[in-house]
């Protein structure tokens, strides 16, 4: 018996040890195949590094061979197997292309790329990453169309936010376990698929914001567990099928943006009793407001804007909305023209979470209910602009402490802005304009530090400009145009610096325009016409460089336009008519390209008309109701100038300019000839046979001298002497019709010309020390312009004195801005930031014809 249970138990443990070393033998097996397996994965995540071309955060510095791959950050791992499941790297601001050796890493189940600066295309080799289960590229800039062989396990596909194109893959319909799919903000056409009706368990689809065409198939109607329909912003037509109002799971519908015609179910609060968020904006759905809305309990956004609805809304829509956060129903048809339709007012303060109130441009009238004060202090936005509302601005409305924005506009209202309204401190935009407003403009504006934008024009507003108006420093609009008001422009309005856009026309302001206005650098439009002004035009607003719009016109303005203007590089439109301005007009007008819109016209300006750039096109510039102008184009039928005029100006001219500065625009004249010359390689006989026999001439000596030594002159651009150098007087280049029509005319590098010119205008050389520290010979020259500019010039060339003192002076430093200007404008480090060939010689000619009377053909 001992001897066979000795039997039993020596078979026993033999049986055991076999087994262990079988256990033993395929654990060791699975760790070879899990290596090399591993191994695989690490390689196609090295893969996916190498094509990482930024990565600012560091977030795949682990991702090296010294480091376990499952311990690499981004990175997750399955236990059993160490296989790669997860890639995870939102929001690292990589920017690069996404690699193909992704589909190697067959384990994922879930790609989160969002959030980042991916380009290129969506690999097709996604499509072999079976378990894929989870797939987010969403808020890159990933191109191309999207590939149609994902997994059939995918439940979640997000490319929103990207730049693909194409149609949606009809594929995507038999993604059976899908219940997300966003594919919006994108640049896809086509129809929306009707294989995506096959979806049974989907429960978003976002497909906004792209080109969609075609209808809202009736078979979405069966997507019965849809919580989120999105489709607005696209080229969709036709109705909106009604199963869609049936789908009670239905959370958020957005249709907006559309051409969808029909109107809203009646029912549609009952239907869908879950809705949290729904807009229809700018369709053109009919209809009334459906009533059934006061009973979406659910409701937070209610967007029914832009659209053509008609009829009353319902008086207790508010009611059971607790959680309305946003309402919008502006530009409709709704209300009677009854004094009892905004009675819906009353029951929206219910709505303690409402932010947003705006039913702008409808047909209501009486007046505002006083209960619009017991709205909830978290009402940002109140919208009633563009009805017909009488009576008065309520009192009551100075509760509202939380309003960042007021729009009453277009309206009838009357009677005085009421003094409480200081008491709304947090507002940023007030717009009371076009009523029938009148009293004063009360002090308590001043109080409304964090405006910046306010409009109270089209009203009877009478008295002076508050002086409380300087505490609103962040003030970008001020419109107090079309009113009463009197008195001077208060000089404090210089401080507001960040003023872009001012409009005081259209007024009774007397006195001068403040000298001070020159500060407000930002301002980009200033329309102060048709009021009671005198004085000179401020100089200063030469300083405005940003100035697009300037309209002083019906004043009654004296004195000469400010030859400061020539700064206003960017003006398109400059109204000075009618007024009593005399003198010559600037010629540096002549070459402002963006000005489409010149007026001069009744004033007592005299002297020759510039003939060139704007003034050669009669459709932009008006001068009638200047007796004393001569010249300019035939079409003008001005008489011609004396010529005794020109000789005057050119003596003049030649007078009061020193030697270093004449040389210095002569010189910086040929540095471009022959900056033209070395690159286009033309020869002597060439260039002369395209510009004429007609010369200036400057000792070469000089002009080597004024250029420190850094300018080399071709030989062939040498004279008859060896001492001198032979200078276009005219150039030629400028246009076709000055005889050379387009043969300079490409955008040539002209960067070397620049650098040459601040070279020779300061004495300094970019390998400075000075330059080793990042700053650089171009910006040193930019941020001197224009105060700084006479601080940095070589001390060379200002040696001389003028000999007409102050006038002199004045004209140096013109001159030297100018010529600072373009080599500034030559050498900006971006090539497409940089002045064209074509550009650069029309400013050297006009600062010739400005500073040495030199006439386009090298006559004098």
């Amino acid at each position: 018996m001992h001897k066979l249970m000795g039997l039993i138990l020596s078979y026993l443990l033999i049986r055991q040890i076999k087994l262990l070393s079988l256990v033993f033998f395929l654990t060791a097996t699975t760790k070879v195949a899990s290596t090399s397996s591993n191994k695989t994965d690490q390689l196609a995540l090295l893969s996916f590094k190498d094509l990482i071309a930024e990565d600012p955060l560091g977030s795949l510095s682990s991702w090296n061979n010294s480091l376990n791959l499952c311990r690499w950050d981004g990175v997750m791992c399955s236990r059993k197997h160490q296989r790669v499941v997860v890639l995870d790297l939102r929001g690292k601001s990589l920017r690069g292309t996404i690699s193909p050796f992704l589909g190697n890493l067959s384990f994922l189940r879930s790609i989160y790329l969002q959030d980042n600066r991916f380009r290129g295309k969506i690999p097709q080799e996604l499509g072999h990453l079976f378990r894929l289960q989870h797939l987010n590229l969403s808020s890159n800039s990933l191109e191309g169309e999207i590939p149609n062989n994902f997994s059939n396990y995918l439940t979640v596909i997000d490319f929103k936010s990207n730049n693909l194109v194409g149609q949606i893959p009809a594929s995507f319909g038999s993604l059976s376990k899908l219940t997300v799919l966003e594919l919006g903000t994108n640049n896809l056409i086509g129809g929306i698929p009707s294989s995506l009706s096959n979806l049974s368990i989907l429960q978003t689809l976002y497909l906004g914001s792209n080109s969609l065409t075609g209808t809202i198939l009736n078979s979405i109607g069966r997507l019965t567990n849809l919580r989120i329909f999105r489709v607005g912003v696209n080229k969709l037509t036709g109705t909106v099928p009604p199963p869609l109002y049936n789908i009670s799971t239905l959370r958020t519908l957005i249709i907006s943006g559309n051409q969808l015609t029909g109107s809203l179910p009646l029912d549609i609060g009952l239907t869908l009793p879950n809705l949290r968020t729904i807009s229809i904006a700018e369709n053109t759905l009919q209809g009334p407001f459906p009533p059934s809305f006061s009973n979406a309990s659910s409701m937070r956004i209610l967007d029914l804007s832009i659209s053509y609805l008609s009829g009353p809304v319902p008086f207790d829509l508010g009611r059971n909305m607790k959680d309305l956060d946003w309402l919008n129903f502006g530009d409709n048809n709704l209300g009677s023209g009854d004094a009892s339709d905004l009675r819906f007012i009353d029951s929206l303060t219910n709505c303690t979470k409402l932010r947003h109130l705006d039913f702008y441009a409808n047909g209501y009238r009486g007046v505002l209910p006083v209960s619009i004060a017991n709205f909830s202090g978290q009402l940002k936005m109140l919208d009633a602009g563009e009805n017909q509302l009488v009576g008065t601005i309520p009192t009551g409305i100075s509760n509202l402490v939380g309003l960042f924005d007021l729009n009453l506009d277009q309206n009838l209202f009357s009677g005085v802005i009421p003094f409480e309204i200081g008491e709304l401190r947090n507002m940023q935009q007030l717009d009371f304009s076009r009523n029938k407003l009148s009293g004063p403009i009360p002090s308590s504006i001043g109080n409304l530090t964090q405006i910046f934008q306010l409009k109270l024009q089209e009203n009877n507003f009478n008295g002076t400009i508050p002086s409380s108006i300087e505490n609103i420093l962040d003030l970008q609009i001020l419109n107090l145009s079309y009113n009463l008001l009197v008195g001077p422009i208060p000089r404090t309005i210089s401080l507001l610096s960040t003023l872009y856009s001012i409009n005081l026309a259209h007024n009774f302001f007397t006195g001068p325009l403040p000298f001070e206005i020159g500060n407000l650098n930002n301002l980009q439009e200033l329309d102060a016409s048709s009021n009671k002004l005198s004085g000179h035009i401020p100089s200063t607003l030469g300083n405005c460089l940003r100035l697009e719009s300037l309209l002083l016109e019906f004043n009654m303005f004296q004195g000469s336009i400010p030859p400061s203007f020539s700064s206003l590089k960017g003006i398109e439109t400059l109204d000075l008519s009618h007024n009593n301005l005399s003198g010559e007009i600037p010629a540096d007008l002549a070459a402002f390209v963006f000005l489409n819109n010149l007026n001069l016209s009744f004033n007592h300006l005299a002297g020759e008309v510039p003939s060139l750039g704007i003034f050669r096109n009669l459709s932009i510039i008006s001068l009638v109701g200047n007796t004393g102008l001569c010249g300019g184009i035939a079409e003008l039928q001005l008489p011609a100038c004396p010529k005794s005029m020109k000789k005057g100006n050119r003596l003049r001219i030649e007078i009061i300019i020193p030697t270093a500065c004449l040389i210095l625009c002569l010189s910086s004249v040929a540095l471009l000839v022959v900056f033209l010359r070395k690159r286009r390689q033309r020869n002597k006989s060439h260039i002369q046979s395209s510009i004429g026999d007609d010369f200036m001439r400057v000792s070469y000596d000089q002009l080597s001298k004024a250029t420190n030594g850094f300018l080399t002159i071709d030989s062939s651009y040498i004279g008859e002497g060896t001492d001198s150098l032979a200078i276009k007087g005219s150039i030629g280049y400028v246009a076709p019709e000055y005889g050379v029509g387009g043969k300079i005319s490409k955008q040539g590098d002209v960067y070397s010309y620049g650098i040459l010119l601040l070279e020779m205008l300061t004495g300094r050389r970019p390998t400075d020390e000075m330059f080793t520290d990042g700053q650089s010979l171009h910006e040193f020259c930019k941020s001197a312009l224009p105060e700084g500019v006479m601080g940095i010039v070589d001390p060379r060339v200002l040696s001389e004195e003028p000999q007409n003192g102050k006038i002199g002076q004045a004209k140096v430093r013109e001159c030297l801005i100018s010529l600072m200007t373009i080599g500034v404008a030559c050498s900006a480090e971006s090539p497409g930031d940089r002045m064209n060939v074509r550009d650069a010689l029309m400013g050297l000619t006009k600062i010739k014809e400005v500073f040495l009377g030199v006439g386009i053909h090298g006559r004098r």
